[in-house]
């Protein structure tokens, strides 16, 4: 998704409430209401324009000086939105810091929640989610406090990115869509397509693209209503990365195209070139490499015209992808070096930056400091002369107090460490393992859209052969063995695209496939099926290659029961005890004698079940049936 948008609903989120007189007395001086003209204009221009913003701040700072508090409190809010907008947020948080200084003793709850609702985002955008849902609570019972509903939805789609960010996706769907009620009498607030669409990226990066079209398609309709192609491009392009990444391509390049042709018109290079790369990147995918080429060099001359190295690398990225699957390897390597060059470049410049703000925080302490002092000279001087008097005797206690503390935090950071790598590696193999699952399915899922639908074919045809040739027996025969051999195989590969899908791997959902395979494959042979299952079973993920292999076994005997014992009826049960689980088949068929088990299909199952570390049971009496019992340790087939 488009990197801006996410600043934008930062910044929007932050100050776009409506605009609010702060509360102060009416009685104000030409100064004063120059201030309060200067805040609220500030206001409206919080999502853009930073340049009129700073020009505001710096009039507002200093018109504010020999103000009271509430009006310096006004000028702290407007500078905090200025370095907001320049990503300066610890000057940022500093200015916030201090207007709720300045507000402690007033009671203008409008600038109290504005300056909380900034540093819950300044704290968003730097990590700190606790500090961030902190802050945004205290905004957020303001709000409600004065029934202000844009900024109620401002603060719950705040609320709504936090959550999302720590990957609690339940609490940021619920925030959002509480965001989006608020204002459900307004869809055309800026403040309700903010919430949307941040809801709707939330549902595209969790896989749920469904939901996220539908909240796009609600999107798209109400900007064309209102004639905003900005905010409707960050719809369309929500759109077209979902088709994107569920492999909807032709979708995906119709909508890039419609927010191209927006970025066009509009002018905003850095989206422009944002959607170029999208355009290189859908047509990598469908290995058209020259279109693929030529947008990603369009994106990447753009990008160079407005020195735009951050998104740089991603186009770079793409670039390299598209030499390496033609072959071009030397290419390749050549836009490896530029993308490393350009990392670097990034590296030095963020250093700079980093420095540069720094300084602007040292600048402004100093600034502070020095106009604390001059107010409060007396009272330094005093607090002076009192430290010199106990000074020399903490000074001992001091020494062997920080001796001590410098033991435990080295003590305490060597166990963090620890602790953190146990962490990291963990996650780590729970990624490769998700991402291995992911890639298994994916196969088997190609596997079963091509060759199914060959094996379809084959069992269509053999059926019109058939038909075709009633009189010739030999035909006839041969063909409804390919068709039914072409039946089979179409089962086995669902059977397999089931078996690798990570949800459906668990010990409740394997009983539960048994049950449902028995009842379907003996409906044709009228055998009653009767089943002593336990309830609630928990569902604990189970190896995929033991629910195969035990699924495979389960169903070869089924298969030969209905073939071959002539049975009316069919009992299957399982019993989970803490250690074992214990499957029984039994059936009221012709039965055979125990020499007869030797045969091939008995051998492959009895070998099955012995390969998993299983126990096989055969028990069979002429005329009177069979009875199949497999028994395995539930270690064995639980995934650990």
């Amino acid at each position: 998704m488009k990197k801006s948008l996410l600043v934008l609903s930062v910044l929007f989120i932050a100050f776009s409430c409506k605009k609010e007189t702060a509360p102060i007395d009416t009685i104000q001086t030409q100064n004063q209401k120059n201030i309060q003209k200067w805040f609220n204009a500030s206001i409206s221009l919080s999502k853009g324009t930073p340049d009129t913003i700073a020009f505001y701040a710096n009039k507002m700072e200093q018109a504010a000086l020999k103000e009271p508090s509430v009006y310096k409190a006004m000028a702290a809010l407007i500078k905090g939105i200025e370095y907001a907008n320049t990503s300066s947020y610890a000057i940022s948080t500093k200015y916030y810091d201090s207007a709720l200084r300045l507000l402690k003793t007033t009671t203008a709850d409008t600038l109290w929640a504005k300056a909380y609702n900034g540093l819950g985002n300044n704290y968003k955008i730097t990590g700190d989610y606790t500090a961030a849902l902190k802050n945004l609570f205290k905004a957020l019972a303001i709000y409600e406090k004065q029934q202000d509903k844009v900024g109620i939805c401002n603060v719950h789609a705040g609320l709504g990115e936090v959550y999302f960010q720590k990957d609690n996706l339940g609490d940021a769907k619920k925030h959002l869509t509480i965001a989006m009620n608020t204002l459900a009498h307004d869809k055309t607030n800026q403040a309700y397509l903010s919430a949307a669409h941040i809801l709707a990226n939330v549902y595209g990066m969790s896989g749920d693209f469904d939901s996220a079209l539908k909240i796009d398609e609600v999107g798209i309709k109400i900007t064309d209503s209102i004639n905003n192609p900005k905010i409707k491009s960050s719809f369309l392009d929500n759109k077209a990365n979902c088709f994107l990444f569920s492999n909807r391509l032709d979708s995906a390049q119709y909508y890039f195209n419609e927010c191209l042709k927006i970025d066009l018109a509009g002018g905003n290079k850095k989206q422009l070139a944002d959607t170029y790369s999208n355009l290189g990147e859908l047509f990598l995918m469908k290995n058209n490499f020259a279109k693929a080429e030529e947008y990603v060099q369009k994106s990447i001359d753009v990008l160079k015209s407005i020195d735009g190295k951050p998104n740089l690398g991603k186009s770079y990225g793409i670039l390299t992808e598209i030499y390496t699957k033609q072959r071009k390897f030397e290419k390749a390597l050549e836009i490896q070096k530029l993308q490393f060059e350009n990392k670097s470049q990034m590296i030095n410049l963020k250093k700079e930056a980093s420095e540069a703000e720094y300084k602007i925080v040292y600048e402004t302490q100093k600034k502070e400091n020095k106009i604390q002092f001059l107010q409060e000279e007396e009272k330094i001087k005093e607090l002076k002369i009192k430290q010199q008097h106990y000074q020399i005797e903490r000074r001992n206690f001091l020494i062997v107090f920080f001796i001590l503390l410098i033991g435990v935090l080295i003590g305490v950071g060597y166990l963090w460490r620890s602790k953190q790598k146990l962490r990291d590696k963990i996650r780590k193999n729970k990624i490769i393992q998700k991402t291995e699952e992911q890639i298994r399915l994916k196969m088997a899922k190609d596997i079963h859209d091509d060759l199914g639908s060959g094996l379809s074919k084959i069992n269509f045809l053999s059926e019109i052969i058939s038909q075709k040739t009633k009189d010739i027996p030999e035909i006839i025969s041969s063909s409804e063995s390919i068709r039914e051999t072409s039946k089979s195989m179409i089962d086995n590969m669902r059977d397999l695209i089931w078996a690798l899908n990570p949800e459906n791997t668990t010990l409740s959902n394997f009983i539960a496939r048994i049950r449902e395979y028995t009842t379907d494959y003996v409906e044709d042979y009228s055998i009653e099926t009767q089943y002593d299952i336990p309830e609630n079973i928990a569902p604990t993920p189970i190896k995929n290659e033991m629910h195969r292999a035990l699924f495979l076994v389960v169903k070869e005997t089924i298969n030969n029961i209905a073939k071959h014992s002539k049975a009316t009826k069919i009992e299957f049960s399982a019993h989970i005890s803490p250690e074992y689980l214990t499957l029984t088949i039994q059936d009221n068929g012709v039965g055979f004698e125990d020499s007869n088990t030797n045969g091939n299909g008995l051998k492959n199952i009895k070998s099955r079940i012995e390969d998993i570390g299983g126990k096989l049971t055969i028990e069979s009496t002429i005329g009177a049936g069979t009875t199949v019992i497999i028994k395995i340790k539930l270690d064995k087939i639980y995934k650990k």
